[in-house]
């Protein structure tokens, strides 16, 4: 019995190089198709910062940031509210640079996700997306660390993943926004998911 132990842990440990060896090839072939692609943010996604509606045009920013986070799991666990919070606010201290952004839930308002938004005093553009229209329109990939994008000013993808949660991916932005070296891959092996 102990040697069927030994063997299925060679077996699990081959499996795992495999699956990670493998993993950048097909992240990168993701990202490509990413990279370049325009992003619509539908006109029917109503826009609010807390409960107040506001008229929210991302038009004249020279970075667009919108992460959308699909209704799949814990919803409120994903949003990283003090964490995009501090992220954002930092974006806003750039010299000769905006940066827009934006949170599209794939779910409806609910008490849960008001009052997490409330009780962080989360400031910044919240939408609700429940039919689903900013994915369906935009046909992301499946996987949350694809679905944070930097555009750029004509709505463009020039990175992907989520840089509230990855100190690689933060990098990446800033050096994007900041115009300091030309963009890498963003989403390697070992990118951590939504904690």
């Amino acid at each position: 019995m102990r040697w069927l132990s030994y063997i299925t842990a060679i077996i699990t440990t081959v499996a795992i190089a495999l699956s990670c060896s493998e993993r950048p090839d097909k992240e990168r072939e993701i990202l490509a198709s990413l990279l370049g692609r325009e992003i619509v943010v539908p006109d029917s996604l109503e826009c609010r910062i807390q409960n107040t509606p506001i008229d929210y045009d991302m038009s004249a920013s020279d970075f667009r940031i919108i992460t959308y986070i699909d209704s799949a799991g814990c919803t409120p666990c994903k949003m990283k509210f003090p964490l995009w919070d501090r992220f954002i606010n930092d974006l806003k201290k750039l010299d000769d640079v905006s940066v827009d952004f934006l949170m599209i839930l794939n779910s409806e308002p609910g008490l849960e996700i008001e009052t997490n938004i409330r009780g962080n005093l989360f400031q910044h553009p919240v939408s609700f997306d429940p039919k689903g229209t900013y994915d369906a329109v935009n046909s992301l990939p499946a996987g949350n660390a694809y679905h944070t994008l930097l555009l750029d000013a004509d709505n463009r993808v020039i990175c992907a993943g989520n840089p509230v949660i990855n100190p690689k991916v933060r990098e990446l932005y800033l050096n994007q926004i900041l115009g300091d070296k030309p963009s890498e891959s963003p989403v390697l092996c070992g990118t951590p998911a939504y904690a």
